[in-house]
């Protein structure tokens, strides 16, 4: 199955083509700019990888949670693809793709900045999810870990906890790699296509808070 994904959770954006379980092509950016760059990263990624949007069979975005206008823009344009070409779409959470990326023995916490000093997160075991996704203040997901625990946390902006893993044993910033993760939400993209089917018309982000106005 050749399967086009791509994140726009946070501040970096990625896009990879998995062609037959292998990642052929990806481009990534920074900045908040995905309404502007997201296409040229497609048309990039799909350069690379010698393919096209004709040959794509399934459409993959982030679900959330993440950043309001990006996870909306990831929606449309997924959406807007599948309905170009005929060809299913499914929407996953990038926090399961970067911790199912990671093939350590520690508990995984990926995050992804929530502003205001709070982050997105989840904890997993093995790839596998273990509660609730959170949106918590730093301090306060810090605390929730239990003493003694070795946690490696990983995605976009594990930065944000890199005090508190100078003052505690056993915490572990680990350096994302992109390709991996993309090629993680790919895979999980075509389970969820198996379990649940395409995408409808009338699906949403996952947000965890309302937006913020003015």
């Amino acid at each position: 199955m050749n399967i086009l994904a791509f994140d726009t959770t946070a501040t970096r954006l990625s896009v990879g083509f998995m062609k037959n379980g292998n990642l052929e092509g990806f481009a990534t950016a920074e900045g908040l700019r995905h309404a502007e760059i997201l296409i040229s990263a497609i048309e990039a990624a799909l350069a690379k990888a010698g393919s096209s949007l004709g040959e794509t069979d399934l459409f993959a975005c982030s679900r959330g949670p993440g950043s309001f206008m990006g996870l909306r823009i990831g929606l449309a344009t997924a959406k807007g693809l599948s309905l170009a070409t005929a060809k299913p779409w499914v929407s996953v959470s990038y926090l399961d793709a970067a911790a199912a990326a990671y093939k350590g023995e520690d508990l995984a916490v990926p995050l992804i900045d929530a502003r205001k000093n709070r982050v997105y997160a989840s904890m997993y075991r093995k790839g596998l999810r273990i509660g609730e996704y959170l949106d918590i203040p730093v301090s306060g997901l810090i605390e929730a870990l239990a003493q003694g625990d070795r946690v490696s946390f990983l995605g976009p902006d594990a930065e944000l906890v890199r005090d508190y893993c100078a003052e505690r044993a056993g915490f572990t910033i680990l350096q994302e790699d992109p390709q991996a993760a993309m090629a993680a939400m790919c895979i999980l993209a075509e389970s969820t296509l198996a379990l649940e089917g395409s995408g409808s018309p009338e699906s949403g982000p996952m947000y965890l808070r309302e937006p913020d106005i003015g």
